[in-house]
């Protein structure tokens, strides 16, 4: 369900011609996964995470997060290390056990059939990107992907919907963002974006006050593109 009435900005009366989606929590749950890659990774460096101290870092680049959990735990690591043996573990995790978040999929096939182009931009590396969509099949599914890779600014900088906006070949004004975070939301505002917020378990208290929209699930989001609802 849609919670507020849709501004036209964000319905096919006003031409939208693309939906750019986020990544983690919006197509594809891997915030467990993420967070379990984490926990092993400070595991083996003798430091017992849990979940509550990785709740404040979500949407923020890896390297950010590994530094600074290093400083709360007065822990000197090499990053670069600690990154890419955390990246591995992610990534085989991803291989093994990734799972779309729910009605992800319907809300890709759905904007699709009605001619929508489907993108992402998600600052999250390209490997994990990819090894998930290509887990879960949805490769084919996004015209463009943007990554954290592409752009020097992580979210809440506008620069990777900028840059996914370019590849698109299209106007911000033309394209709708779906996000489930408060730094994502900012993200795509300042890129020019209407933008759909979709909370999920994790994101629910985030201020999304500046959303043109609020939507329980994906699929609503996409519904509420296609026919204003």
């Amino acid at each position: 369900m849609v919670q507020q009435e849709l501004p036209a900005d964000v319905t096919r009366a006003r031409h939208v011609r693309a939906v750019i989606f986020d990544f983690d929590g919006v197509i594809v749950d891997t915030e467990p996964l993420q967070q379990q890659a984490y926990i092993a990774a400070f595991g083996e460096l003798g430091v017992a995470l849990n979940a509550s101290d990785l709740t404040r870092w979500l949407g923020h680049r890896q390297a950010e997060i590994v530094a600074g959990l290093a400083r709360a735990h007065s822990l000197s690591i090499d990053l670069p290390a600690v990154c890419s043996r955390r990246t591995s573990l992610y990534i085989e995790l991803l291989r093994r056990r990734v799972q779309p978040m729910p009605t992800a999929v319907e809300a890709v096939n759905l904007a699709r059939s009605e001619g929508l182009i489907c993108a992402i931009a998600s600052s999250s590396g390209s490997a994990e990107i990819y090894v998930a969509l290509e887990a879960l099949e949805l490769s084919h599914c996004f015209s463009v992907v943007v990554t954290g890779e592409d752009v020097k600014r992580p979210k809440p900088s506008p620069d990777v919907y900028d840059v996914a906006v370019e590849r698109l070949g299209v106007r911000s004004d033309e394209c709708v963002a779906v996000e489930d975070s408060q730094i994502g939301l900012a993200a795509a505002i300042a890129a020019g974006l209407a933008v759909i917020a979709v909370p999920n378990d994790l994101t629910r208290t985030h201020d999304f006050a500046r959303a043109s929209a609020r939507a329980e699930s994906v699929l609503e989001a996409v519904k509420a593109v296609v026919i204003g609802i």
